[in-house]
């Protein structure tokens, strides 16, 4: 129950009109490469790509107040 109270919470927040006007939605993420080489194998290079994205979600609340969610997920 105190997990629906807090979601119900969070979501009020989220819609309240007079709080919408100082939310803050920003999106960024970190890319990455690698390489292998080893000349001894049959398969003698291997490479990737990885990419983290991250989502933020600032609430700016009266008296310099702040609620801040981070989403990031390994892709």
């Amino acid at each position: 129950m105190k997990k629906q109270t807090f979601i119900a919470l969070i979501l009020l927040l989220m819609l309240s009109p007079k709080l919408r006007a100082q939310d803050s939605l920003v999106f960024k993420g970190q890319i990455s490469s690698w390489m292998l080489y080893a000349n001894e194998n049959d398969l003698k290079s291997w490479f990737g790509l990885r990419y983290i994205p991250q989502l933020n979600y600032q609430i700016a609340l009266p008296e310099n107040q702040l609620i801040d969610f981070e989403a990031s997920a390994n892709i």
